[in-house]
């Protein structure tokens, strides 16, 4: 088996056990198990747990961001497209919950190795929001303006929303997926007004 395709079955067999016991309860040596692989050849691979871990946030993003695309391509509404990538948002937290909770939860005690996963995450949605803005202006449907501007407030208003909920629930790392519904709803009604500003 290539080196490539070895890899890859460790970051598929990571994810399952991440997305099932969560990071802080899963080790290597249960990842090897599952692999029949030896420790020390899970370790040629990958260094430590935070590796590991950061490549399977990238994959499962990967993969989540791949499969949206051809659907939202043939949206046309702007505001249902929104809609959309907001829905497509919270699936992955609901699918990943277990993997987000450890990365996400205290951002002073994130890994090092996760930040630019995080980064690189951020700058996919920023250029989503952008393109679907741009659309939205090219076909008459909003004013013109600095897309990417109005991408950047639209993901810093969509995130702020969940440390706003944090703090209402009583100083909590990470919202329950309870909470996560709560702020879906805020989050489209936020969408809606926004896109009702920018409409002629």
């Amino acid at each position: 088996m290539a080196q490539k395709e070895k890899r890859l079955l460790i970051i598929e067999a990571a994810v399952r056990r991440f997305g099932h016991f969560g990071i802080a309860k899963t080790t290597m040596s249960d990842i090897a198990a599952d692999l029949s692989m030896s420790k020390a050849l899970l370790y040629y691979y990958f260094p430590d747990k935070n590796h590991l871990c950061a490549s399977a946030l990238e994959y499962v993003m990967e993969q989540s961001f791949d499969k949206a695309q051809p659907a939202l391509h043939a949206i046309n509404d702007c505001l249902e497209a929104l809609l959309f990538v907001l829905d497509r948002r919270m699936d992955f937290v609901k699918n990943y919950y277990n993997l987000l909770e450890y990365s996400m939860g205290v951002p002073q005690q994130t890994p090092k190795e996760i930040i630019p996963i995080f980064t690189k995450a951020r700058e996919i949605q920023i250029k989503l929001f952008a393109d679907i803005l741009q659309k939205g202006v090219d076909s008459g449907q909003f004013y013109g303006m600095d897309v990417n501007e109005v991408a950047n407030i639209l993901l810093y208003s969509i995130e702020g929303m969940r440390f706003s909920i944090l703090k209402n629930s009583g100083g909590l790392i990470f919202p329950s997926k309870d909470e996560f519904e709560t702020i879906l709803s805020l989050q489209k009604k936020m969408v809606g007004i926004l896109v009702k500003g920018l409409s002629p």
